[in-house]
């Protein structure tokens, strides 16, 4: 689950992919709320990686942080 003051903004799910690198794109309140976002991301055990790749400040209101995080799909998501 992500924190509740943020929102995914992008995603690719291809089960083809999963164990390789994608991206994951998720508009934050703080910067802070970005790096609980990628504890949140690491916890859930979705991920077999999870990264930062950048964070960025814009003048939306309600979520003025961008975070963009290097994802790495669990292979073992495709054993269930």
């Amino acid at each position: 689950n992500l924190p509740t003051d943020s929102a995914l903004d992008r995603i690719t799910i291809d089960p083809s992919t999963f164990g390789t690198p994608g991206v994951m794109t998720v508009r934050t309140t703080s910067y802070d709320s970005a790096i609980n976002v990628k504890t949140s991301l690491q916890k859930s055990g979705i991920f077999s990686d999870v990264s930062f790749q950048s964070i960025s400040q814009s003048q939306d209101e309600k979520h003025p942080y961008t975070a963009t995080y290097n994802i790495t799909y669990s292979k073992d998501l495709l054993k269930q």
